[in-house]
């Protein structure tokens, strides 16, 4: 039994499996072929060498990342963090509601704010640079304005 490597399909080929074999497809040993299939699973690619025989090398680095893809990373991580505070802020603010809000649940509450509006912030500034200079009224989320009249609501009612 004949095993080949096609570099054009980077696929093995076995004489008595395969009716075709491929004009570029190179013979290898059945030693080659194992070690050429572990070195993928270890994550390295196969190219010829210069002698047109397979070799496992290690695959070329991936590209830095660009200004606009870091820009979306960060955006989606505020987005996180801004849905993780919305959830951490649900137990004080029923508390507030309740009139059994302690001193530590207010203190909470006012730094699940600043926290959610120092990220507000920089959203703004990241989605929108020209209007990250005046951000005297930064477009609201739905969220942000249902949470915004829970805390009106509880000011108003409860303090």
């Amino acid at each position: 039994m004949k095993r080949y490597y096609d570099p054009e399909s980077g696929g093995f080929y076995l004489s008595t499996v395969h009716q075709e074999i491929p004009q570029r497809a190179v013979p290898i040993t059945l030693e080659e072929h194992s070690a050429l299939v572990r070195a993928l699973e270890q994550g390295k690619v196969i190219q010829l060498d210069e002698n047109g025989h397979p070799i496992a090398v290690e695959p070329p680095a991936l590209p830095e990342p660009t200004e606009q893809e870091l820009t979306q990373q960060r955006i989606i991580e505020i987005q996180q963090l801004l849905t993780a505070n919305d959830s951490a802020s649900v137990r004080p603010l029923r508390a507030k509601a309740a009139g059994t809000a302690t001193d530590a649940d207010k203190a909470r509450l006012v730094e699940l704010e600043t926290q959610a509006q120092a990220l507000r912030s920089e959203l703004v500034a990241l989605t929108n640079p020209e209007s990250s200079e005046d951000q005297s009224q930064p477009e609201q989320s739905s969220t942000k304005q249902s949470f915004l009249k829970k805390c009106n609501w509880l000011r108003m009612g409860k303090n």
